[in-house]
């Protein structure tokens, strides 16, 4: 297949308006947009932010939930959790339910179905509620919550709670989850190109987190009760405003649309005043 040149890229047809002014009012609005559209983007970081800044008061005992005084513990990871390695054969699994550093989606996004083969004739195994954590190039933040039973590769480490007794397996995902867990894990890597995570750093890590279960459970729970409801409705406010004037703006171009000027009659145009 050829690729693409001069000569063919000079031949693509392109639709302007003829009218000069349409064509500045059209990229203003596009401006406009692109202004508004950063805005936006920045008050939903400045929420995120306050939100992750709410949660880490929850996370190191800082700030307790009501209705809860019982003591917090801190662990080794390697105290509360196992690190299973047992290998099962690729045939006892389907090989969607096949997890790699290649279908792990960055920044705790998850994972996609694996779609490619796999060589091996072995994989670790996996169950449901074990926490995957991608070992390669650690600021990826590669990390999921098992849904489902697997199998993995080696490069995968895989994370046990010892016991939903001492500490939810849901709530140790949410901690390894946050950009302190990466972090350390980062300041000790091994490798600079594709840098690896020290499974002896890994394993030391520190855990702090509450004795009781129910103030795990109520930790993870969506509904925040020290981020107060007016702040929550107020950057919601803010949100739909900004998204509103871009719509209102898109539509006002749609439904009131200049009429061009022809200022050069010499040219021919096509309909509507559009030069092809």
């Amino acid at each position: 297949m050829a690729g693409l040149n001069e000569t063919i890229i000079s031949s693509i047809p392109i639709s302007v308006p003829v009218d000069r002014d349409e064509q500045l009012r059209i990229a203003q609005a596009f401006s406009e947009m692109d202004e508004l559209i950063a805005s936006l983007e920045k008050m939903i970081s400045k929420k995120k932010a306050i939100k992750q800044g709410i949660m880490q008061e929850l996370l190191t005992g800082k700030c307790r939930l009501p209705g809860f005084n019982r003591e917090w513990r801190t662990n080794y990871l390697t105290e509360i959790a196992e690190f299973p390695t047992t290998c099962i054969p690729l045939a006892r699994i389907d090989s969607r339910d096949y997890v790699g550093t290649e279908n792990m989606i960055p920044h705790v996004g998850g994972i996609r179905d694996n779609t490619i083969a796999l060589e091996s004739n072995f994989v670790r195994e996996f169950r449901k509620n074990d926490i995957l954590l991608s070992n390669i190039r650690p600021y990826l933040q590669k990390i999921w919550y098992a849904d489902k039973n697997g199998g993995c590769s080696n490069d995968v480490l895989v994370i046990r709670s010892i016991s939903d007794e001492v500490i939810l397996s849901q709530y140790l995902f949410f901690l390894l989850s946050q950009q302190s867990f990466f972090d350390e894990i980062m300041s000790y890597a091994i490798g600079t190109k594709m840098p690896r995570g020290d499974k002896a750093v890994i394993k030391s890590y520190q855990v702090t987190y509450p004795c009781d279960i129910k103030e795990q459970e109520r930790i993870l729970q969506k509904d925040i009760p020290f981020l107060p409801k007016m702040m929550i409705r107020l950057f919601d406010f803010i949100i739909n405003q900004h998204y509103n004037q871009c719509w209102n703006r898109l539509k006002c171009m749609r439904s009131h649309p200049r009429e061009p000027q022809n200022n050069n009659p010499s040219k021919a145009s096509g309909r509507n005043g559009i030069t092809q």
